[in-house]
């Protein structure tokens, strides 16, 4: 049986920092995490995204260091925010 890799990205946006883990999903059942991403955060205050532009911005550099980290590009993204002003698509 040939094993099919997946790889998938946790996104946490904090206050702080958005910190970005990189995940190997094989066979659909196991998964390891293969890289780490992370970039301060701007745009946000007290966990609210005030400036949609620049959290865009910061969360897209700290993707792009844990893929860097990992050395894959992310397929799928899996996002943790919080707040009662965030409301959801997908994309």
């Amino acid at each position: 049986m040939i094993s099919k890799s997946k790889y998938i990205g946790a996104v946490e946006i904090g206050t702080s920092k958005v910190s970005v883990l990189v995940g190997e999903l094989t066979n659909g059942r196991s998964l390891h995490i293969i890289g780490f991403g992370s970039f301060p955060s701007r745009g946000i205050i007290k966990g609210t995204v005030v400036d949609f532009k620049t959290a865009s911005e910061a969360t897209h550099r700290a993707i792009l260091d844990a893929q860097k980290s990992a050395g894959v590009e992310i397929g799928e993204v899996y996002l943790a925010q919080s707040g009662g002003h965030i409301e959801g698509f997908y994309n």
